[in-house]
């Protein structure tokens, strides 16, 4: 098809760039979000909802909305089909170090982003990924932290378009980059993968709910125990 231009003042202003891309399935329309360099060297977080045209494989955009108002970098989007909102998780340059997730609202193409940022994790931490865990109905977001490999899990505020996390779980000790979150809906699992620094390094984890953060597979050929407070033991 052919391409469209998500934010149309870009062609006189600036451009854009680091793009994430999510589908609201009760709206029907595709949500992208995006860092616009704006004229005279601002910087917004934007977003914006389109509609798509399979006859024609085309699509039509409605008017872009800043999801903050500063640069925001590292982004990546999901859709909460239970809550009925799209979840925005980046590192925000007006907040150095901070890891955070704005809460939005899809009506037709019109986008509404609630006024309080939610704060992941402070530190330097990078590669922010966000997935809906429908079985446990949170936000996982899985992120390079400065020890290794984090994730975290928040419920939305629907009334306030806000979202709170727990404390966050270091998952693998090292360096670890270009961290993503995946949810399984068949297997009800959240599948969170990241690139080693080197060939030996394996970053692939896969938990059962995002609530608890544990229930990782069994492993093949090791004989398992219950134990008596209803655990595991090898």
């Amino acid at each position: 098809g052919t391409p469209a231009k998500i934010d149309s003042s870009s062609a006189n202003n600036g451009y854009a760039n680091r793009v994430s891309v999510c589908y609201d399935t009760t709206e029907n329309k595709v949500i992208a979000t995006y860092v616009y360099y704006g004229g005279g060297g601002t910087y917004y977080l934007r977003a914006a909802a389109g509609t798509v045209n399979g006859g024609t494989n085309s699509i039509t955009w409605g008017s872009s909305v800043p999801v903050i108002s500063g640069e925001g970098t590292y982004i990546s989007s999901a859709y909460n089909a239970t809550d009925q909102r799209v979840v925005f998780s980046y590192q925000s340059a007006t907040l150095t170090g901070y890891l955070n997730s704005s809460v939005a609202s899809v009506s037709g193409t019109t986008i509404t982003v609630g006024g309080t940022v939610s704060v992941i994790t402070t530190g330097t931490n990078y590669y922010s990924s966000v997935a809906h865990d429908a079985t446990a109905n949170k936000m996982v977001t899985y992120y390079r932290g400065a020890t290794g490999p984090s994730v975290a899990s928040g419920a939305i505020d629907t009334a306030t378009n806000t979202i709170t996390y727990s404390t966050p779980t270091v998952l693998l000790s090292g360096t670890r980059n270009f961290e993503d979150a995946l949810y399984d809906p068949t297997t009800g699992k959240c599948i969170l993968i990241s690139s080693g620094a080197s060939a030996g390094q394996t970053s692939c984890n896969i938990y059962t709910t995002a609530a608890t953060l544990t229930g990782q597979p069994l492993t093949t050929g090791t004989k398992y125990y219950v134990t008596t407070t209803g655990g595991f033991s090898s």
